[in-house]
């Protein structure tokens, strides 16, 4: 097994003590050990469900020898509420971001009162829990590869379809492709023309990492039959019309704004992934996510796939740090639609409520406090 610790910190401000903070590290395989010593029943996206593997009397002798249950097997009091947080939690967000070859995972479960939310940190096999979440550790570690900087190498801010998105990034995947090419063969760059055929064939045999824009914009969105070339060419046209390409021929190449996009972001460095999560009554979970590409040390791409749009955007390294803020420490950033949530015998009654979000609203109110909506 590999070495695991326990730590109980004590923290004040103004001479008086606010809280406790909490840090225990387990193995990954003895969540559902965990799992065991709460009696709350477990929610759909909690750690310590499990998947009903049996939890045999060695597990529970490491539980106890991490420090985390007594000697009795029973779960130390200073674990109990972050225990049960994730257990019964209802509503997570996460931050994924690559730091070289290391994959690091921060995820805050929010409780469903109005406790502190606690936070994991997958670290290879073992988990990091911290009780109240560490959000300063994990944005620190994201800052120092991403950057805080308020600039922007390039500009580009467009919304697309879906079908938009995947011929326009297989486009640039093909410019990429040749610029690296040209470079390596120390030739002039230049803005290459492809065809409706060569883009197909890109969409449909992209290669599945994350130097490659059209694998990650086809795992942002919902699997489809792959399109033809007929219907690529249609594409095409109606990005030509929006001046994002130039039909020249039968082929087409890039305009000079993503030409220089294409240029900028020859090789990806890191991602940035920050996505959250809520579960309504009925178990159905709600939430949105966005992935940033970083090329260089100010280049980073925001692609939010959000129904049926794609947004695309260059973004500064604030704005980032700025964005996964707001999305690990605000609750309340994921609304379940009004169709989705269930009635209240308050409401029945002529409560007044708000048409985004179905939470109640106090007369005279403008604007709802769960979502931020206008009111009337």
């Amino acid at each position: 097994m590999i070495g695991a610790f326990c730590t109980t910190e004590r923290f004040e401000k103004g001479g008086k003590t606010m809280s406790d903070k909490i840090r225990f590290t387990i193995d990954e395989d003895l969540t559902e050990a965990v799992g065991t010593l709460v009696s709350a029943e477990k929610s759909p996206i909690s750690l310590l469900r499990g998947s009903g593997k049996p939890v045999n009397d060695g597990m529970l002798t490491r539980l106890r020898s991490l420090g985390i249950t007594d000697a009795t097997g029973k779960l130390l009091g200073e674990y109990q509420h972050a225990a049960e947080t994730l257990a019964q939690t209802r509503q997570f967000s996460r931050l994924k971001f690559s730091g070289g070859e290391k994959i690091f995972e921060f995820i805050v479960y929010f409780p469903s009162d109005n406790s502190v939310p606690v936070s994991v940190v997958h670290n290879g096999n073992q988990l990091i829990v911290q009780e109240p979440a560490a959000f300063e550790e994990a944005f620190s570690l994201v800052e120092q590869n991403t950057g805080h900087s308020i600039l922007s190498s390039c500009t580009f801010d467009g919304k697309f379809s879906p079908e938009e998105a995947e011929a326009l990034f297989a486009l640039l995947d093909l410019e990429r492709s040749t610029l690296l090419s040209r470079l390596a063969e120390e030739q002039e760059p230049q803005n290459t023309t492809f065809s409706p055929a060569a883009v197909v064939k890109k969409i449909t045999g992209r290669k599945e990492n994350f130097q490659s824009l059209e694998y990650v914009i086809q795992s942002r969105m919902p699997p489809t039959p792959p399109p033809d070339q007929h219907a690529v060419a249609s594409v095409l046209e109606a990005l030509a019309g929006k001046g994002l390409v130039v039909h020249q021929g039968r082929q087409y190449h890039l305009s000079d704004a993503l030409y220089a996009l294409a240029g900028r972001f020859l090789i990806i460095d890191n991602f940035v992934v920050i996505e959250s999560g809520r579960l309504d009554e009925a178990g159905t979970l709600w939430g949105g996510s966005a992935i940033v590409l970083q090329a260089g040390v100010n280049d980073l791409l925001y692609i939010e796939v959000h129904g049926d749009e794609v947004i695309v955007k260059c973004i500064t390294g604030f704005e980032l740090m700025d964005l996964a803020g707001k999305f690990m420490s605000d609750p309340t950033l994921v609304t379940i639609p009004v169709s989705a949530a269930p009635a209240t015998s308050a409401g029945a009654a002529g409560t007044k409520t708000c048409p985004k979000c179905g939470a109640p609203v106090k007369e005279g109110k403008k604007f709802c406090t769960n979502c931020g909506a206008r009111i009337g």
